[in-house]
């Protein structure tokens, strides 16, 4: 593919409407997110045992969403939030979107 039709390709993807942005930092990826948690969750039933656990992907370019910790073996990256069973088969995730200011303010 040349990088020209890969750039119109990309100029023509649209997963939500960019009209009406809410404060949430993925929104234009969200119904792509939901529509994965929906696929894991109803293609594998896997076993009774799950965690609760963080996963890194790691990213080296820019982006907000990026977070950096220097004690894990993948420092620098998207932080998720998983649920996955024994076998380590991912139930359902999210993408860590930093601290949430409406949270603290209920709890604070």
């Amino acid at each position: 593919m040349t990088i020209n039709r890969f750039k119109q390709t990309l100029s023509l993807l649209y997963l939500n409407d960019n009209a009406t942005i809410p404060q949430d930092k993925i929104y234009i990826i969200r119904p792509f997110v939901k529509t994965l948690n929906e696929q894991f969750g109803s293609l594998f039933n896997g076993t009774r045992e799950l965690s609760v656990d963080e996963s890194m992907i790691l990213f080296k370019g820019r982006s907000k969403l990026k977070q950096y910790n220097l004690m894990k073996p993948i420092k620098r990256g998207y932080k998720l939030c998983c649920i996955a069973d024994q076998n380590g088969y991912i139930k359902k995730f999210d993408i860590y979107q930093g601290k949430d200011e409406v949270t603290q303010q209920k709890f604070s």
